[in-house]
């Protein structure tokens, strides 16, 4: 192991000029991150605001929805992103907006919160 402090490491790692270019760099896998997490938004709010906005005005099914949805904030974030990962292949030449796995993870994940709300 190193004598030196985590935090130093930490700083030394963001330093490294490589870590700022290229198409692993630091900018780029920020803007994939952001990308991915703004479509997965988008495409949740489509689903469920009609759904909840429906269900909201004829006042029908709201017990169900929101257990169903209540049941749905519990599935585990990694489980999910595991199985969609074995379920849509890995090792697969991804589009330029994201990784289908992780973002139909992501969609699953926030329709929850935006139907209860």
């Amino acid at each position: 192991m190193s004598d030196v402090p985590f935090a130093a490491q930490v700083v030394e790692w963001f330093a490294d000029a490589g870590r700022w270019s290229g198409t692993t760099g630091i900018p780029n896998r920020l803007g994939e991150h952001v990308l991915m997490s703004l479509l997965a938004v988008a495409i949740a709010t489509a689903v469920a605001l009609p759904a909840g906005l429906l269900i909201g005005h004829a006042r029908r099914f709201e017990l169900v929805v929101v257990s169903v949805a209540n049941v749905g904030r519990a599935v585990p974030s990694f489980g999910l992103l595991f199985l969609f990962v074995l379920w849509l292949g890995l090792g697969l030449r991804y589009p330029a907006w994201g990784r289908p796995p992780v973002v139909l993870a992501l969609v699953l994940l926030a329709i929850p919160p935006i139907l209860t709300n």
